[in-house]
């Protein structure tokens, strides 16, 4: 057992022997947690349990620079092409990008607008969201090629953003 603490805060890290069941140690730290939570200070905040498996770390961190490139466009190249081409390497389970910038847009919307055709911000978040998503949709193998098959469904300027249906209403005439 290690334990570091600081003004305000402390962490305690238990190591287990090898082939220890993590979820068994688990609950029974939770458990006895529970007994001593008592003595514990009434404004401290509840304790976080959880389990860290080394197996999870990565065994390989990539890093990309440039002299050319932004950090925006290295993001972007490790996100569209680097993360693909590695997954289908046969034993590596996933590839994740960290790092960069990611591009941001902001969206002005106006109350009275919004309330005159009867929206949300929410609706608004939702449907952007829902139009701006890639999904894989598998491999095609041709020969020794093997391709990676995706949807094009995300924003590529902001005039596509502008020009997003956000919903479709049909209001019937009253009949006089």
């Amino acid at each position: 057992m290690r334990s570091l603490s600081s003004q305000g805060a402390s962490v305690v890290k238990l190591n287990f022997d090898w082939g220890t069941d993590l979820y068994i140690a688990e609950s029974d730290v939770r458990k006895e947690l529970d007994f001593v939570r008592r003595t514990v200070p009434d404004d401290a905040e509840q304790p976080i349990v959880f389990s860290y498996d080394p197996n999870q770390e990565p065994i390989v961190v990539l890093t990309l620079t440039s002299d050319i490139r932004s950090p925006r466009e290295l993001r972007t190249i490790a996100k569209q092409q680097l993360e693909q081409r590695l997954e289908r390497i046969p034993g590596i389970a996933s590839a994740e990008t960290s790092g960069g910038y990611e591009r941001q847009i902001n969206i002005e919307i106006s109350n009275d607008q919004i309330r005159a055709y009867g929206l949300s911000i929410s609706t608004v978040a939702n449907k952007l969201r829902q139009e701006n998503i890639q999904v894989p949709l598998g491999e095609l193998i041709e020969g020794n090629t093997i391709y990676s098959l995706r949807t094009i469904g995300e924003f590529q300027n902001v005039e596509q953003i502008r020009e997003t249906i956000i919903d479709v209403t049909r209001r019937q005439a009253a009949a006089a």
